[in-house]
C-alpha cells in the first residue's frame, strides 16, 4: 500500500464527510502501523474524531455509504474507520482499556 494511495482515500474520506455537514476535527493513525509492526497485510486503523455525535444506526448507515462511495471512486483501502464525537473520545478516553485511551496514547494526526 503506497502513501499515495492513503493520501486519495484520505481526502475522499474528508470530502465525504464535508459533503454531509459533518465537521472533521481530527483524523488520527493508530494501531500497527502506528506502533511500526505491520505486515504486507496490515489494514489502517483510523478514527475520525466529528463535531457531532451520531446514534450507533446512523453511523452504520454512514459508513455504508462512505464505504460505497470509495468504492465507486477506487479508493477502498483495507481500512478499520471509526466516527466517535469529540465528546464521545473524551470521555471515554479518561478510562484506561478503552479503544479511545489506547488511541488517545499512541497516535498520529492526519
Amino acid at each position: 500500500m503506497k502513501s499515495t494511495d492513503i493520501s486519495l482515500s484520505l481526502q475522499i474520506i474528508k470530502d465525504f464527510f464535508k459533503q454531509n455537514n459533518i465537521i472533521v476535527l481530527k483524523i488520527l493513525l493508530f494501531g500497527s502501523r502506528v506502533r511500526e509492526n505491520h505486515s504486507a497485510d496490515s489494514d489502517i486503523d483510523l478514527i475520525v474524531i466529528t463535531d457531532q455525535e451520531l446514534n450507533p444506526l446512523s453511523k452504520r448507515r454512514f459508513l455504508a455509504r462512505l464505504t460505497s462511495h470509495l468504492i465507486s471512486r477506487n479508493a477502498m483501502l483495507p481500512m478499520d474507520l471509526i466516527i466517535k464525537s469529540q465528546k464521545e473520545f473524551d470521555a471515554e478516553k479518561e478510562y484506561i482499556g478503552t479503544l479511545s485511551y489506547n488511541i488517545a496514547l499512541n497516535n498520529i494526526s492526519l
